[in-house]
């Protein structure tokens, strides 16, 4: 073979040289990666976030810990037994039952109320509902209740209400299952379906021409926010016996504690009752509180159906509106009904391997509502039923999958996980509102299989994305 001409050498080393030239170009010049706001991250291809398949998969499923799996708690609504405020207000022995067994068969868009079949119409003051309450719950997965607590600082009528069923739980031990406490610290106000049985303003206000017109509240019970420390003290002592429960719930040697909605007012008794624990020998109290919002970073408005966009933003709080530092260590999104329509979504970001404090520092740890279904058509006279994702069972049931598979998923797979991740249920029993993980005439034991089926598939894949 003959050598190269000299000319031939010159244009090979050049080309040569501005290879070299290039690829110490894009060394010097590629900048390494950087942490980006969830939106930016959320909308950049894979390449451009300098991920790709064969380093996403191994980071996220290196990282899952099933000792550390969200506990999947549900709402759970006491009030099936007699009360002296629902006998004062709404007549001797009435519960939601009396409600559920008055209301039609059908709601007004042509679907079925559910009712309860296995477990019935029961009493919760009687140990036996309760008992199979828990061995239900359990057996599907449920890892725990969250117990409506209604407690008054109201000296005309001071104290706990719909209390029966977790006094007699200290005593039976059923439902035995762990469990911690929703202070329900709000008012009472009639919104459901007429007059009570005191009611002196009518529920069906009529304005001019025989038009509809918004009436003022009718307050059943009040609440207020003025105690004095002995009246705290008083709301600790009866709390104390719950805390103290082998089954309640503590992370770190502090009880948890939900504090239903967010009221400004209601801080100084949140302050006041850490004290107390602390004096009690606990090392404070766990206080998530809760926001009317769909979760942030999962929630995917459904395009079917875009004029619920604006309605869902003005029903929403956000996490600025509350001063969560040093008074609550967590916050939970108590979903708005409206946001049942929707679906959740796992974020890009996560899907590509990157954990919320990462792709989004600055946020906070949040607990996870979701929704069974929403109707409330027994609590209200039957054209002023709301009812949000009327359909038919098995797409209520398909949607129910979908976001507890997400909500799950991205507690475990999309943060660090830790022992306070939670992913709260709406809810165990609360029928009045459609919203029923029991067993039902309509959808079986439908919800509670899917439950069962989500852990267990996650449990088995742990963090891998199909």
């Amino acid at each position: 073979m003959a050598a190269p001409s000299s000319t031939k050498l010159v244009r090979l080393t050049s080309v040569l040289m501005v290879f070299l030239l290039a690829v110490l170009y894009q060394v010097h010049t590629t900048k390494p990666f950087t942490v980006l706001s969830q939106g930016e991250l959320g909308d950049m291809p894979e390449r451009e976030a300098g991920l790709n398949s064969t380093e996403r998969t191994p980071s996220v499923r290196s990282r899952f810990n099933r000792d550390l799996m969200p506990r999947i708690l549900a709402l759970y609504f006491p009030q099936y037994h007699r009360d002296p405020i629902n006998d004062k207000n709404w007549g001797v022995n009435f519960t939601d039952w009396v409600s559920l067994l008055a209301s039609p068969r059908l709601n007004k868009e042509g679907f079925e109320i559910p009712r309860p079949t296995e477990l019935g119409y029961y009493d919760l003051s009687h140990t036996e509902p309760r008992k199979r309450q828990g061995e239900l719950a359990k057996k599907y997965g449920i890892d725990g209740f969250i117990y409506h607590h209604y407690w008054f600082y109201d000296r005309a009528h001071p104290g706990p209400n719909l209390a029966v069923p977790l006094l007699n739980m200290l005593d039976d031990g059923h439902p035995d299952i762990p469990f911690f406490l929703n202070w329900c610290s709000v008012r009472w106000i009639n919104v459901w379906m007429g007059n009570a049985v005191n009611q002196t303003v009518p529920t069906n206000c009529v304005g001019r021409r025989k038009q509809r017109v918004r009436c003022p509240p009718v307050i059943l019970q009040e609440q207020y926010f003025d105690p004095t420390k002995e009246e705290i003290e008083t709301h600790y002592q009866w709390l104390s016996r719950f805390f103290h429960h082998e089954n309640y719930i503590r992370i770190q040697n502090q009880p948890v504690m939900l504090l239903y909605q967010y009221i400004e007012r209601a801080l100084p008794i949140v302050e006041e009752l850490r004290k107390l624990a602390i004096k009690n020998g606990f090392d404070g109290i766990y206080w998530i509180v809760g926001r009317s919002a769909a979760p942030d970073e999962i929630f995917a408005m459904n395009k079917e159906h875009p004029s619920l966009t604006v309605i869902i933003k003005e029903a929403t709080q956000t996490l600025d509106l509350f001063l969560l530092e040093n008074v609550f260590n967590q916050s939970m999104t108590y979903p708005h009904p409206l946001a049942w329509v929707s679906t959740y979504e796992i974020p890009k970001w996560c899907k590509r391997g990157r954990l919320r404090e990462e792709a989004a520092p600055g946020t906070r740890q949040e607990v996870t509502g979701i929704l069974t279904a929403f109707d409330n058509t027994p609590r209200r006279q039957y054209n002023d039923a709301t009812i949000y994702g009327a359909d038919t069972p098995s797409r209520i049931l398909d949607r129910f999958r979908t976001n507890l598979r997400t909500a799950l998923y991205y507690s475990a797979c999309c943060q660090r996980q830790t022992e306070d991740q939670f992913v709260a249920i709406n809810a165990w029993n609360e029928w009045g509102e459609g919203m029923a993980l029991e067993p039902s005439d309509t959808y079986g034991r439908g919800f509670l299989e899917i439950i069962h089926d989500v852990k267990e598939e996650l449990r088995n894949a742990g963090c891998k994305i199909d």
